[in-house]
């Protein structure tokens, strides 16, 4: 259901006697918009596509994300979001989905920087002036809420569209 709800979410779709893009119900405070800005090579949206994510977290200007990110995995186990500059990865958002009794588990890690020696430094001057540890403590927050509210509607969003694939929006 949670892939699903990924590979959809940029649509817009009839909901609770609203239309309105599917991001949006995922958190409908911060999110402003989400547009597939490439899709995958089979002309889904899945590994390959990248996103323009657009969330302001607490709807503050302050914390605004306007980010293009690459999607090297989204499947039933997960979805991976991933910026690489100077040809090195420097922000990985993984988050997984595990199967449990009574519903899923779903794990974020988030990776900010470089590994590599020489893009250290610069990566670190980066990663703190454009996540500094106080919206380090928002995006928690907003990752904790975004993820409590599809229990509040994804369940019923996925049975009106009968889990169909539905086609890519050009």
């Amino acid at each position: 259901m949670i892939a699903w709800f990924l590979r959809n979410m940029s649509r817009t779709l009839e909901f609770r006697g609203a239309t309105m893009q599917a991001y949006l119900w995922w958190h409908p405070f911060d999110h402003i918009s989400l547009k597939v800005v490439r899709h995958s090579p089979n002309g889904t949206v899945g590994p390959g596509a990248w996103f323009k994510i657009r969330e302001a977290f607490r709807r503050d200007e302050a914390y605004l994300v306007n980010e293009v990110v690459s999607v090297p995995r989204l499947d039933e186990g997960g979805i991976t979001l991933e910026q690489h500059r100077l040809g090195q990865l420097i922000f990985r958002l993984a988050h997984t989905f595990t199967p449990i009794d009574g519903g899923t588990q779903y794990d974020s890690v988030m990776h900010l920087g470089s590994d590599a020696w020489w893009f250290k430094r610069i990566a670190n001057v980066i990663r703190r002036r454009r996540f500094p540890q106080h919206k380090q403590q928002v995006w928690l927050q907003h990752n904790v809420e975004e993820v409590g509210y599809m229990e509040h509607f994804l369940p019923e969003l996925h049975q009106s569209y009968g889990a169909s694939e539905l086609a890519p929006e050009n």
